[in-house]
């Protein structure tokens, strides 16, 4: 795991950088300690879902009179967004594959977009 020691001149760093360039890296993440509880982190991760979900609900209703395709397409594109912005960018710097990520957003947001083309134009 390249890196500098603390104190270390700009002049320095540069040059450990320089040599470091092209070879391989690694990340380590401390946690305090291993939790295998599951519970809480689903409950919370399906209130985010649900809060987007929500959210996308305002938006949708603040076009008006929105076409089942429209409703579809902006609910793809909310997912397509959320995982350019974060995943996609992420994979980037840390060259990881995203395309599970990528079929999860397509699925996950056209699932939400079919329900919602359907019980929006209910009304």
């Amino acid at each position: 795991m390249p890196g500098s020691a603390p104190g270390t001149s700009a002049a320095e760093e540069q040059k450990q950088w320089e040599e470091n360039s092209g070879k391989p890296w690694a990340q380590i993440y401390y946690h305090k300690a291993m939790s295998t509880a599951m519970g809480l982190n689903m409950v919370r991760g399906f209130v985010v879902d649900l809060l987007a979900v929500f959210l996308l609900i305002f938006i949708l209703q603040k076009m008006g009179n929105a076409s089942f395709q429209t409703i579809v397409l902006s609910s793809l594109s909310v997912g397509l967004i959320g995982y350019l912005s974060v995943t996609y960018v992420n994979a980037i710097w840390f060259q990881t594959k995203t395309l599970v990520d990528l079929l999860d957003a397509v699925v996950s947001w056209g699932t939400v977009g079919l329900w919602l083309g359907f019980w929006l134009r209910k009304k």
